[in-house]
């Protein structure tokens, strides 16, 4: 559990810089004597402890000692055109949460996004004020409607190192949509499947886990060579 000083410390930041529709509390994990730094990007209609984001925040800190802020999405949940004014707002919010982290003394930091939060993030990281972060996790991307909506078309524009996880009966055509991704295969673009996992990954959050933690360690050990 987090500290009563940093708890302290975070509200009065959110209290300071947030706008109003990241109004409730991120959730933080202090890492323990590590300098990296995990953001985290919740979905359509969820929460800091959302599924996939949830317990990614708690295992990733638990687990490996990594700093987790897991945050407060905007938008709630209506038509996903009407999202589109929310894009701007969820990539302040982004940047701040990195200068939060920085203040913590984080080095290294990767955004890790589920589904409306992977449009939002992916948006943000293809555009000219995106956040300096050493590499993207993205859960149950979809392609559709266009910019800044599809994951595909941000994605080409993205230059970091890219995870890209789907749950394998993911309802909203998950495995289609990661088929189209093939296309940005290389090097620092790689794709995993979670067999019979669904859109949330329920049932197999340690799976889910297991898979992010072995990239996020292979992604550091490249990165102090």
């Amino acid at each position: 559990m987090m500290p009563v000083v940093h708890c302290v410390l975070i509200c009065l930041f959110l209290a300071l810089f947030s706008s109003p529709a990241s109004a409730e509390s991120w959730k933080y994990e202090r890492g323990q004597n590590s300098e990296v730094g995990i953001i985290l990007c919740h979905g359509k209609g969820g929460n800091p402890d959302s599924y996939v984001v949830g317990p990614l925040r708690i295992e990733l800190n638990r687990q490996y000692g990594f700093h987790t802020l897991s945050l407060q999405m905007p938008g709630g949940r209506k038509a996903l055109d009407a999202y589109r004014e929310d894009f701007p707002v969820a990539c302040k919010d982004i940047n701040r949460a990195v200068r939060f982290l920085r203040g913590e003394g984080v080095g290294t930091i990767y955004l890790i996004a589920h589904s409306l939060g992977s449009r939002m993030a992916t948006a943000c990281l293809a555009g000219s004020s995106g956040p300096a972060v050493d590499g993207f996790v993205g859960v149950g991307m979809l392609n559709n409607n266009g910019l800044p909506f599809s994951c595909l078309l941000n994605l080409q524009k993205i230059r970091i190192p890219v995870l890209d996880i789907w749950g394998e009966d993911g309802g909203a055509g998950d495995a289609g949509y990661a088929r189209e991704r093939r296309v940005l295969l290389s090097a620092r673009y790689t794709q995993q499947e979670i067999p019979d996992g669904d859109h949330a990954l329920s049932e197999h959050e340690d799976e889910l886990v297991a898979a992010v933690a072995k990239w996020l360690l292979v992604r550091e050990k490249i990165r102090k060579k």
